[in-house]
């Protein structure tokens, strides 16, 4: 039987790979999102037995997922666990009053997260008399391998690409990382989280491959983003290990500050003549 269906939403990239690796060790199908907003559509989309979510993100914060979900009639379905630090214990009170599971105060211990989902778990289980992680109403989704698996999108400012690739590294993830703007479009693919190769196309046809793309990529700042987990078929062509290309970049990167923090100011353009006072000749008329 498969494990528990879980979706972890929170904008930190650290604790979202933290806990990615933390459940599927124990045997939990993971699910991520960086915002209310893209968890609250994977929530709609199904294939989830339970929620943990961080309740201070950019474009919708957790309580507001959560009050969305009480509207639908949605949160006996999906149960919701709540995590944040700071919260005292008047605010957490309330949370679990207005109908979620639990409350977890960060930084928090990973045998007592497991322990309390479990829990909340095996209740619903109880409940429902199905088996958490089984086939039921909640799966709308296609099953495993009839399509990628998206991780998530949006825009770079937010998040950096270099947090990106350590996504994938950390989990050590097969897929694909793509980076678009109006004037060129990147992609970067991943086996085993390993980068085995890259592209990055101009529109206007200058096109990289290989090292030398990876850390064109690296170095965006802005544009969109999407990335997917699938299988990539294709030859290695990158073989330097991903934690070095990494080092690479952050190196460049530093190098390009101090560069620019010491370079000199412009020098002023010299002034240029003026019409003299009482020359005639100074003036065209």
């Amino acid at each position: 039987m498969a494990g528990p269906r879980i979706l972890v939403i929170d904008d930190d990239i650290n604790i979202l790979s933290t806990l990615r690796i933390l459940f599927q060790r124990e045997g939990f199908q993971v699910q991520t999102a960086f915002d209310g907003e893209d968890g609250l559509k994977k929530i709609i989309a199904g294939n989830i037995d339970i929620i943990l979510s961080d309740i201070d993100m950019p474009k919708m914060n957790g309580f507001e997922v959560f009050q969305k979900l009480r509207m639908q009639g949605l949160v006996q379905q999906f149960p919701m666990v709540m995590m944040s630090a700071g919260v005292g214990p008047v605010e957490r009170a309330k949370y679990i009053e207005e109908g979620a599971e639990d409350f977890i105060v960060k930084p928090f211990n990973a045998i007592e997260l497991l322990a309390r989902m479990r829990r909340i778990l095996s209740r619903v289980a109880g409940q429902t008399g199905q088996a958490v992680g089984s086939a039921g109403p909640k799966s709308t989704e296609p099953a495993h391998g009839s399509r990628p698996q998206e991780l998530t999108r949006g825009k770079l400012g937010d998040i950096q690409v270099p947090d990106l690739v350590q996504f994938f590294l950390l989990g050590q993830k097969d897929g694909f990382l793509e980076l678009t703007l109006p004037a060129a479009n990147a992609r970067m693919f991943f086996v085993g989280g390993q980068i085995i190769h890259c592209t990055v196309v101009e529109r206007s046809g200058v096109a990289r491959e290989g090292e030398d793309a990876v850390f064109n990529m690296l170095a965006w700042t802005e544009g969109n983003f999407r990335a997917a987990f699938e299988r990539v078929a294709m030859p290695r062509r990158i073989r330097t290990p991903t934690h070095e290309l990494l080092l690479e970049h952050a190196r460049r990167s530093d190098d390009l500050a101090r560069s620019q923090a010491t370079a000199p100011p412009a020098a002023a353009p010299p002034p240029q003549p003026g019409p003299g006072p009482g020359r005639k000749d100074d003036f065209n008329f």
